[in-house]
């Protein structure tokens, strides 16, 4: 029996064989000794507790849902089991992994097209058969599609049995395939052999679903094949009637009803998870963004060519033009094989015709947006289809279909080749040629994917030992209460010019480096929270705004800010490539922080235990509810008496659905500068607008884009306009529109390369103008004119946004001034080679017609980070408001280390405004009946900001954005508006700079004083209070502000002035006397002052407060050694910029005032601070002279010589002519006489002391008329004179000299100075008289200045006493009782609504259960873990709500194998069942 059995499929096994010899020689290089790191992939150095990502509903390890992952325990746990025989190996279990889904890919399709072949040609297999059938599974198995998505692993499980799955469909559905399996087949009666293939069908399909994507593959693929097979039986047996047709169609029921049966029985498990998540309100999302540019993205790569090569990956990670021609002509010669089959089978066999023609559709659906007809309808596809229209936002993934269907089709182009030829001796060598052609066509197609990624990216490396060694140092990693924090996430460590983070010890032979995840996190054997793709998005926004504070030395409280995570171990690692020195500024912060005590240090991980961790959920005995943003945290924590174990911070705008507010308790503390900041940040959901809703673009240069706060593209928008003060606010979990265009470019993205518009500048006109590019640094760039004719062999890029630190960019060259017209939209293309041209970044400045600069667009810089030679370059930008000239600039993201050479060969600009449309968009308010409502918009106030119009129902408001010191959303007023019944559109124009929309809120009129009660009685309730932060929360005018940082401040930064003011309208909210605690920095020794004026805005009375430099308050004094840190910004520096110095002597006098007892009425008030520091300059009008030769001298080594003016005919061999000086109270005036010498005349101050690194605040007022190359300069001097550095006051161009110019302009000592000198020189004019007048001039020490950092308003008499939690009498004890199931008992005896805080990631998955209570995991406290307000008392359970459903889906699981099982028994009733 064995043998018949052997004998009868020894080819099959023979073949079966032959697969694994040539997969397991494929992937050779992957058994290699270390792990495999990249992209994806998302497994640790070791297996030990990664069945916990998938088991369950909740993986406590991340602390996030396994709402993704949990179909996928089938496929992955035989290989799991294979790495617990090797010790828990992560290496084997990875590696077994990638083997069998390509192992299990060609068995599949060996089966299906074995059993195709079989159905369609004879059940008799020859050689040749046998042979095609391997071609194509090996087909199926190795094309490039899988190795670009092995990291996706897991998008393979479904791949690798969707061809298994198409065949247990068709034996069990198509009377074709069943008259050869079932003896006396008849198509109405139901056999034995159809329930155990709808069994397998089903079991298949369950296991399948470890895709999600091929879920709904397979659902749609069964559909239309059941639908195809209806049609055509019906056409077949249309002449037998309905008599006959009725019982077949009912045989198809049944099927259905039987499969359905078993595959709801097999699947439930993780079914019961979507939908019961869906129902419940507790789905898991990605939060990805899906917009046009999104897709169009997705598709760059989908050319109908790389389609057909399975090549159109997005980010195929090294460059096409590297692929061998033996690529394209063995991928050619297959492709000629499939065509070949489509030609001549598919008239002969339906089967044959229909995978033809899916073939088709798919070759045309998987080049997504390429082309401009299908686009329209892809994009309708993805955004318009419910639920599952972003499964298709990628069109790569139809490649997977595509490779399906070329497998089946290439499988019987060969056999149809093979058996053209005859059986004569020469035709059995043609016969053998042609399988020789074949196996070398496909291994030249598989082998140059081989090379770039089973030989490099997917080389195993070997895990350094630090990972394994900082394991063995966490504390209780076994416990569930002991968690770890892992810092910095991956995505944070980014690199601008490549856009990967990758560890230093994870390199191979790549294009580019290896893209990594949080590997660190994969390999963890202790519990963490995790910004995992299911996850709370607060999370990440808060791992944001704490590399944030890290990344510019903006705290010295980090130690309290890592604690809110409620975790007892902060683990850094260090070991980014690119980040060296960014990473070792981090520790430098770390390292002295309070509450931050480091316990081990390897060389990778540094591991900092937290004082006093809370337990795993803990009683917070005081609420503070806030309407503002996380930068709160950080100024909480400068106020006495508060701290995160005793506080609980809920952030109002954090999830406006939670009604938080209505949370606050006597004793508890409410945060309002304005009583709308709290109102409107918890209207019912119906009273809300978002404009991210009706946006579909994503490029913010070009139109109203849509964005998340939590994602660093929000932050890149914000430092490419030189914000670097943002508080992270809230977005109300509503999203951001945003924009920097004043016109829309009306132009889909994927329509972009085949516009046309009017040619404004070219590369002749270019050269004939003198505009043609010119280089910053010749000494490191050459940029010169190559026309080229043949321009077609070089890559054509569209540029996107790079997301990176705008700062980073090494300047290249600039063209000359080009014309520009106002709020208009360009292409530009330009054709470059060279050096390093994969990673130019081009950006566009603007300027009115007196060229003062009106913005910079960041338009482009090419994403690819494999190098290349040259790149025909293209990208789109508009112009601001007032352009009247341009300029490109061109620039680097990298500093070159030796002489780079570009050659630009052609370059041409375009005019679109025939494509200009107002870049507006629309919202729409569906009313049932008319209503009068009071209509605010939630606006990003900003340094950049300009101008929106807002088209009402009862007209146009225009919100002006622009404000110097906030950098912030608020709330404006639009008024009252009348709303008709029905649909009422609502339009938002950008008209000027760069603007950001939230929400906005239409509330009813006669419902206001319904909303505002609640508030109001909290207020009444709660302790009420707001802290402003001088940098971000004021309107500011006063002198230049110091770069540097300086951790003891609160956000890192203050506002100090010589002369100035801060202030902003607030709101008291209710009646009372209240106080203002500020922090503040008064230098002693001076007559300054700091006064405080209070304006009321309906009565106009002022309340004032001033205290005087030198009256007592309250000294503050250094807890840390961060808090002695300076934070310098070093110029001109590659890579990170920030550095660590120590000044002695900064903020000696830094303490609290406290003006106490402030009777304010509720109303709205001007909030006022002058700050008047009096400090006296160090110079003045009588001390500036005319300098002598030898006042100064230069160091020996330098050459510090001004260069010669660039004026023809001045003779460098006479003195200077004569010059007189006069000066009084009001100013100074320098008189030049004619001269033709080439030297300068310089004035200069006294010599003034100077102390090493301190800063000076440099003021005046000058004009010049007739004297040529004026600038002022600031020298420091050593003890002998001589010239350490030279500081440049910021000129303005020549010709505006003529008029009064105000400079102001800090300048910093260098090390080793004494003394400092002001200067100023000019060349006198040849033949006229010169003057030089300057007035307001004053030289002072900055850190002399009066500081302020933070204002507090409390109610109350004693900021000392303010924060006072009261002592607790509740308590509450927790115990795990399973990963989806904790019980606690809370001692609450007199019942007080009290705060728990759970530490565990905020979930609606978890619900809270004590008594008749139940309340769902959505709140969050301290925007990253979750709480629970409650009043109740006794034991209770925090579990999974799906947990039930879960545990119930593998009873039925069991089930449905026996019934599957019971199917396989050799019952005699199969046999003896008649037809009806």
């Amino acid at each position: 029996m064995v043998r018949k059995w052997i004998f009868r499929y020894r080819y099959d096994m023979a073949a079966i064989l032959l697969m694994l010899a040539v997969i397991g020689v494929y992937l050779a290089p992957i058994y290699g000794p270390g792990q495999i790191v990249f992209s994806d992939i998302a497994f640790g150095a070791t297996s030990h507790r990664y069945l916990e990502e998938i088991m369950g509903v909740w993986n406590e390890r991340w602390s996030t849902s396994t709402m993704f992952n949990a179909p996928r325990i089938l496929y992955i746990l035989p290989f799991y089991g294979l790495s617990l025989l090797f010790g828990e190996s992560g290496p084997v279990l990875l590696k077994s992994f990638i083997t069998g889904l390509l192992f299990v890919s060609a068995f599949s399709m060996y089966a299906f097209a074995k059993r195709l072949v079989s159905v369609y040609y004879s059940p008799s297999f020859t050689k040749t058969r046998i042979f095609a059938i391997m071609i194509g599974a090996l087909f199926y198995a190795l094309n490039p599609w899988v190795i670009f998505r092995i990291q996706h692993i897991y998008l393979l499980c479904g791949y690798s049995l969707f061809p298994l799955m198409l065949r247990f469909f068709f034996s069990a559905v198509d009377p074709k395939f069943q008259i050869q399996q079932i003896k006396n087949y008849h198509p109405h009666k139901l056999y034995q052999r159809n329930w155990i293939d709808l069994f397998l069908l089903a079991a298949v399909f369950t296991v399948s679903a470890a895709a999600i994507h091929y879920f709904f593959f397979g659902m749609i693929y069964l559909g239309l094949f059941t639908v195809l097979l209806l049609i055509k039986l019906t056409w077949t047996h249309r002449k037998a009637g309905r008599t006959y047709l009725q019982p077949l169609y009912g045989n198809f029921l049944r099927k259905g009803i039987i499969f359905g049966v078993f595959f709801g029985l097999l699947s439930f498990y993780w079914l019961s998870l979507y939908l019961g998540s869906m129902v419940m309100d507790a789905q898991a999302s990605q939060h990805n963004i899906n917009v046009v540019d999104t897709l169009s993205l997705f598709s760059r790569n989908s050319s109908l060519y790389n389609v057909g090569y399975l090549l159109s990956y997005w980010w195929p990670m090294f460059s096409f033009s590297s692929l061998p021609a033996m690529f394209y002509v063995g991928g050619g010669f297959l492709l000629l094989l499939i065509g070949y089959a489509m030609v001549t089978r598919s008239h002969k066999n339906p089967i044959i015709l229909i995978f033809s023609l899916l073939t088709l559709l798919f070759l045309v659906a998987a080049t997504g947006t390429t082309f401009p007809s299908i686009a329209k309808w892809f994009v309708i596809l993805v955004t318009k289809t419910p639920v599952i229209g972003s499964v298709f936002r990628d069109p790569n993934k139809f490649i997977g279909l595509i490779a399906l269907n070329f497998g089946v089709l290439l499988t019987f182009g060969v056999i149809q080749i093979m058996e053209w030829f005859g059986s004569s001796p020469l035709q059995r060598v043609y016969k053998r040629l042609v399988l020789v052609i074949v196996v070398l066509c496909l291994g030249v197609y598989f082998a140059p994917l081989r090379t770039q990624f089973i030989e490099g990216y997917y080389k195993p490396v070997q895990v350094p030992e630090a990972y394994s060694q900082m394991a063995e140092k966490l504390t209780d990693p076994d416990r569930f209460d002991s968690k770890a924090l892992y810092f910095p996430i991956a995505d944070n460590m980014i690199q601008s010019f490549n856009g990967v983070a990758t560890p230093k010890w994870n390199k191979g032979k790549t294009a580019t480096e290896k893209a990594t995840g949080d590997f660190q996190v994969y390999s963890s054997p202790k519990n963490t929270i995790f910004h995992h793709e299911g996850n709370d998005p607060g999370i990440t926004y808060y791992m944001n705004f704490l590399e944030y504070l890290l990344d510019n030395g903006l705290s010295s409280r980090l130690g309290w800010l890592f604690s809110t995570f409620g975790v007892n171990q902060l683990v850094y690692h260090d070991e980014y490539e690119g980040q060296e020195k960014r990473q070792d500024f981090h520790l430098s912060q770390l390292e002295g922080q309070t509450g931050l005590k480091r316990t081990y240090k390897n060389g990778l991980f540094s591991i900092f235990n937290l004082g006093q961790p809370p337990p795993y959920m803990n009683i917070l005995t005081s609420k503070i509810v806030t309407p503002y943003g996380f930068s709160r945290l950080e100024s909480y924590s400068h106020l006495p008496g508060f701290d995160f174990s005793r506080f609980g911070v809920l952030f109002s705008a954090l999830k406006p659905e939670l009604k938080t507010i209505q949370t606050v308790n006597k004793g508890d503390y409410v945060e309002a500068a304005s009583f709308n900041d709290l109102l409107l940040s918890q209207l019912p959901a119906e009273d809300y607008l978002r404009p991210f809703d009706v946006i579909e673009d994503g490029n913010a240069f070009l139109k109203w884009s849509k964005t998340f706060a939590s994602t660093n593209d929000w932050l890149w928008y914000l430092s490419s306009q030189n914000i670097r003060n943002f508080p992270f606010d809230m977005e109300m979990d509503a999203g951001i529109a945003v924009t920097f265009a004043s016109k829309k470019l009306d132009v889909a993205p994927y329509q972009m390369s085949s516009i046309e518009g009017k040619t404004v500048v070219d590369f002749d006109s270019m050269l004939r103008t003198e505009t043609f590019f010119k280089p910053d640094n010749p000494q490191l760039f050459s940029v010169e004119a190559n026309p080229r004719e043949e321009l077609n062999n070089v890559p054509t890029l569209h540029g996107e946004i790079m997301k990176g630190d705008p700062s980073n960019i090494w300047q290249v060259a600039r063209s000359g001034l080009l014309e520009a017209k106002e709020n208009n939209p360009y292409q530009f293309q330009i054709t470059v080679s060279g050096r390093g041209t994969n990673k130019m970044h081009v950006k566009m400045r603007f300027y009115d017609k007196q060229m003062r600069e009106l913005g910079v667009s960041y338009v482009v810089a090419p994403s690819e980070g494999y190098n290349f030679d040259g790149v025909k370059f293209y990208g789109e930008y508009v112009s601001p408001p007032g352009s009247y000239w341009m300029r490109m600039d061109l620039l680097t993201l990298q500093r070159p280390q030796q002489k780079n050479y570009w050659w630009i060969h052609d370059i041409q600009l375009r005019d679109l405004g025939q494509y200009s449309k107002p870049n507006a968009f629309t919202m729409h308010k569906k009313l049932e009946q008319p209503q009068t409502s009071h209509v605010y918009a939630r606006v990003f106030m900003n340094k950049a900001g300009g101008k929106l119009q807002v088209t009402l129902p009862g007209g146009v408001v225009n919100i002006k954005t622009h404000d110097e010191g906030l950098n912030q959303f608020e709330w404006v007023d639009l008024g009252e508006h009348a709303f008709p019944k029905g649909d009422t559109p609502i339009t938002v124009n950008n008209l000027q700079g760069f603007n950001a929309v939230n929400q906005f809120a239409i509330v009813p009129v006669d419902q206001l004083d319904e909303l505002s009660f609640p508030v109001e009685q909290a207020l009444k309730r709660g302790k009420l209070f707001f802290t402003l932060e001088a940098e971000s929360d004021f309107n500011a005018q006063g002198n230049v502000q110091s770069e540097r940082a300086l951790p003891r401040l609160s956000m890192g930064r203050g506002i100090s002035y010589q002369q100035g003011t801060l202030s902003r309208d607030v709101e008291i909210a209710k009646t009372g006397t209240y106080s203002t605690a500020i922090l503040a920095d008064l230098p002693a020794g001076y007559h300054g002052a700091l006064t405080m004026k209070w304006t009321n805005e309906e009565t106009g009375k002022v309340l004032t407060r001033t205290i005087h430099t030198g009256e007592s308050y309250t000294r503050l004094p250094v807890t840390s050694s961060s808090e002695k840190q300076v934070i310098e910004t070093v110029p001109n520096q590659d890579g990170f910029a920030k550095q660590i110095i120590q000044i002695p002597g900064l903020l000696n006098d830094y303490g609290r005032v406290e003006f106490k007892n402030l009777f304010l009425t509720k109303g709205k008030y001007r909030l006022t601070l002058v700050l008047d520091s009096q400090v006296p300059s160090m110079s003045g009008y009588g001390d500036i002279h005319r300098m002598a030769a030898q006042e100064v001298a230069v160091m020996p080594e330098d050459n510090t010589k001004e260069s010669l003016t660039n004026d023809v005919g001045c003779v460098a061999d006479i003195q200077p002519g004569k010059t007189s000086l006069s000066s009084g109270g009001e100013g100074l005036s320098i008189r030049y006489a004619p001269s033709y010498s080439c030297d300068w005349n310089i004035y200069a101050s006294k010599k003034m002391k100077a102390e090493p690194l301190q800063e000076y605040a440099v003021q005046l007022d000058a004009r010049s008329e007739q004297i040529g190359s004026r600038h002022m300069k600031v020298i420091f001097l050593n003890k002998a004179s001589q010239i350490l550095q030279t500081s440049y006051i910021n000129e303005v161009e020549e010709r505006d000299k003529e008029q009064w110019n105000h400079y102001d302009q800090i300048v910093k000592a260098p090390a080793g100075s004494v003394f400092m000198q002001f200067q100023i020189l000019a060349h006198a004019h040849k033949k006229q008289s010169g003057l030089f007048q300057m007035k307001n001039y004053s030289i002072v020490p900055y850190q002399a200045m009066i500081t302020v950092d933070q204002l507090t308003v409390f109610e109350g008499t004693d900021m000392e006493t303010f924060f006072t939690a009261p002592h607790a009498s509740e308590s509450i004890q927790a115990t795990r009782e399973n990963s989806m199931e904790r019980s606690f008992t809370l001692y609450n005896p007199t019942h007080q609504q009290v705060l728990i805080r759970e530490t565990e990631s905020p979930n609606p998955l978890w619900e809270f259960r004590l008594g008749s209570e139940t309340q769902r995991a959505r709140l969050s406290v301290n925007g990253v873990t979750t709480g629970f307000v409650t009043s109740g008392s006794g034991s209770g359970k925090v579990v999974i709500i799906l947990a039930s459903a879960y545990r119930f889906g593998w009873i039925l699981f069991i089930i449905g194998i026996l019934g599957g099982a019971a199917c396989f028994l050799p019952y005699r009733r199969w046999k003896k069942r008649k037809i009806p």
